[in-house]
């Protein structure tokens, strides 16, 4: 591999490399020290176009993680891939946006450091192991023990997701049944802490979606 380093006509730093395999890099490669993103030059070479104000950034917000974290677009680029599948290689997100490994790997941990990334899961289909039954239980809180509430949601496997909505004492809860029956059983034991309304899913139109960009620019 030969480097080149030159400036660009902004003064920006650019370093060139010919006999950069790409597609075979492994995930410890070290190809590029310090250029994580890699374009392709009329030559056929690789370079990586930095320019020094972005340099110094990306080093104040790796020494000040702790104190606030800003996102660039390769930080999003990555989230939004890893959303799609939590099971990608840093290998094959390096080669989606054309960087080298060790450097998605670093951004990866920065992420995960700062909470933006907070875990890994599979998406299971609960129909296909016998629960297919969905239903929104709403649920006013009679009783002043918010922590026995608690408790006995975080405890009973049907219940999936519980969010607390904007009417006093008022809560949402998602459970997962294998029949009416079943159900029914649930929301007996929901009942013992206030009054219940039950709304069975019928269908879902549109499932969880990935949170990307566009998120950001939305109108206010």
């Amino acid at each position: 591999m030969h480097r080149v380093l030159h400036n660009d006509v902004d003064g920006a730093n650019i370093e060139e490399y010919s006999d950069v395999d790409t597609d075979n890099m492994g995930e410890n490669d070290v190809t590029v020290p310090g250029f994580d993103r890699f374009d392709s030059t009329p030559q056929g070479h690789w370079c990586r176009r930095r320019s020094r104000a972005r340099e110094v950034d990306d080093l104040f917000a790796k020494w000040h993680l702790k104190d606030s974290f800003e996102m660039d677009s390769v930080d999003w680029e990555i989230i939004e891939l890893l959303q799609r599948d939590g099971r990608m290689s840093i290998a094959h997100v390096a080669r989606e946006l054309r960087m080298s490994p060790p450097s998605v790997a670093d951004r990866i941990k920065r992420l995960e450091k700062a909470s933006v990334i907070v875990g890994y899961h599979a998406d299971v289909d609960a129909k296909a192991l016998g629960f297919p039954i969905i239903a929104f239980v709403r649920l006013h809180l009679h009783k002043p023990d918010h922590e026995e509430f608690v408790r006995l949601i975080s405890e009973a496997p049907e219940v999936r997701e519980c969010f607390q909505v904007a009417e006093p004492n008022a809560f949402q809860v998602k459970v997962t049944v294998r029949d009416i029956e079943h159900l029914r059983r649930v929301t007996l034991e929901l009942n013992g802490f206030g009054n219940t309304v039950t709304s069975l899913v019928l269908s879902r139109p549109l499932k969880s979606k990935v949170i990307d960009r566009s998120l950001r620019h939305s109108k206010k």
